[in-house]
């Protein structure tokens, strides 16, 4: 049995919400993926990174940077505040992660402002 899922009009909104759902975790792991390199690269180099000695890795914390604070923008302009709005919780969380991701971005944006 396979297990790529494809679209149909015969089968029905089953196949398409697994569809969505397979997506989601593909997207998932890309992301995690992406994360992890920023995180090993970052802390590979940070003595580099801290100097500026490598006009690259300047840059890249520019991208890095970037990134998170698209990141930080997109937490409240995509993220429908029915969800975690009056959850104490979901909205702890919320709030915790947008400071973290913009000050990822701050950190980041120092580091290749002051290059």
């Amino acid at each position: 049995m396979s297990s790529t899922v494809t679209l149909s009009q015969e089968r029905g909104p089953q196949t398409s919400a697994a569809f969505a759902s397979r997506s989601l975790q593909v997207h998932l792991w890309f992301i995690s993926i992406t994360v992890g390199i920023f995180g090993s690269t970052t802390w590979r180099f940070a003595g580099e990174l801290s100097t500026g000695g490598n006009p690259v890795l300047v840059w890249l914390a520019g991208c890095i940077g970037l990134y998170w604070g698209i990141r930080a923008v997109l937490q409240w302009s995509c993220y429908s505040s029915s969800h975690w709005r009056g959850h104490l919780v979901r909205t702890s969380i919320h709030i915790l992660s947008t400071l973290g991701y913009g000050g990822l971005s701050l950190l980041y944006a120092v580091v290749w402002s002051g290059n």
